[in-house]
């Protein structure tokens, strides 16, 4: 079951969809569920299509999973500059010597203090910390990534997904470096083998993939580092993975 609403307020000035996929049996009981909170990275973590009613790739994997949890779909914008600058939580410089005004961290503290109390009131949930996650794809894959270590009082594991560590990666690194991890965290970190349009851009990436992944392992947090082969830049590759992260995060 979907449920689809929007919060007075609006995050970054915009309204904000937000899809809530429930288990079958969830108004029959009074049990409390864990919550994994997905950002919309190219539709591929949306709970129904845009068209509305036609269940995702995401609904139908959870509609035949045989662990019951809520999943929180939060739309992001159509504009892909404006993706881009919602989710990068660091400002930089561009090379016209423009100022890029990341607002990533604006976003997660808007999940923590608007949406998740939101969530927590309507829905049986269990808001712990342990029984809370994270997850994105491209700079919603990064944005989970920093959540995961600035923010790990409130998030116990993240799904991210074929990072874009194009702009703040020294920042990422650091900041990650001096956080305090609790090392019953869990990261799923993943890239494709066909994402770099050259050998040089895998290689970068696999290169900081494997070094950020380095810094959770030293705060003996249990990691999955994974390369999909063949995988792309693509809702499509992304999708396939969902199996794999929530088996990993959840079920492990």
């Amino acid at each position: 079951m979907i449920e689809t609403f929007t919060i007075p307020g609006s995050l970054q000035d915009r309204e904000c969809e937000i899809q809530v996929w429930l288990p079958s049996g969830y108004h029959e009981g009074d049990e409390l569920y864990p919550v994994m909170y997905l950002l919309d990275g190219a539709s591929a973590f949306t709970c129904q299509d845009e068209a509305g009613g036609v269940a995702s790739s995401m609904a139908t994997f959870m509609d035949s999973w045989d662990k019951e949890m809520i999943v929180v779909s939060i739309g992001g914008p159509q504009d892909a500059g404006e993706a881009s600058q919602d989710y990068c939580p660091f400002s930089h410089l561009q090379q016209d010597g423009a100022e890029f005004s990341g607002k990533g961290d604006e976003v997660i503290q808007w999940i923590l203090y608007k949406l998740k109390p939101v969530i927590d009131e309507r829905y049986r949930t269990n808001p712990f910390r342990l029984c809370t996650a994270i997850g994105g794809c491209g700079m919603g894959g990064t944005l989970a990534l920093y959540a995961l270590a600035k923010y790990n009082r409130w998030f116990s594991k993240a799904a991210c997904l074929s990072c874009d560590f194009s702009v703040g990666y020294d920042e990422l690194s650091c900041m990650i470096a001096n956080s305090y991890v609790d090392s019953n965290t869990r990261l799923f970190l993943s890239w494709g083998s066909d994402e770099g349009e050259t050998r040089a851009n895998l290689s970068k990436q696999v290169g900081c993939s494997l070094q950020l992944n380095r810094l959770f392992v030293m705060q003996e947090c249990s990691t999955y580092p994974y390369q999909q082969r063949g995988g792309t830049y693509s809702s499509e590759s992304w999708t396939k993975q969902i199996p794999l992260f929530m088996h990993y995060l959840w079920k492990e």
